[in-house]
């Protein structure tokens, strides 16, 4: 049975170790947006948004996202548009509606040129 995660009760590196032990056998979609959150950081050093979306499983160490709840977070007045943009792609890829493990080489590399076009890089 998951437990909600009380932040005070751990350390930020726990927790995204306890996110990428989750992401190892996750989707490939579901992955990256884990990833993505860690990597940014922002999200995870908000308590309340720990708290809300995310749940600990302390027999297997793990922790798992909850998109729908994190969506609850978008829009939020008090977020800049940077972090509402970095949690709004990790909620589509970690819902995985682009069906992410079924892409090749041959259709991600159109993919990955069409995001950087996107946000207004050369591709």
């Amino acid at each position: 049975m998951a437990t909600t995660i009380d932040p005070a009760e751990l350390p930020q590196e726990e927790l995204e170790v306890a996110l990428r032990r989750y992401a190892l056998n996750a989707g490939r979609g579901t992955s990256a947006g884990i990833n993505l959150l860690i990597d940014d950081g922002s999200w995870l050093r908000l308590d309340e948004f720990v708290r809300s979306a995310i749940d600990y499983i302390p027999a297997q160490k793990l922790a798992v996202i909850d998109w729908g709840r994190a969506e609850k977070y978008l829009p939020d007045p008090r977020r800049s548009p940077r972090e509402i943009a970095i949690l709004r792609f990790a909620i589509a890829l970690g819902h995985d509606t682009f069906d992410l493990q079924s892409v090749g080489p041959q259709t991600g590399i159109p993919l990955i040129k069409a995001v950087a076009r996107a946000i207004g890089q050369n591709a």
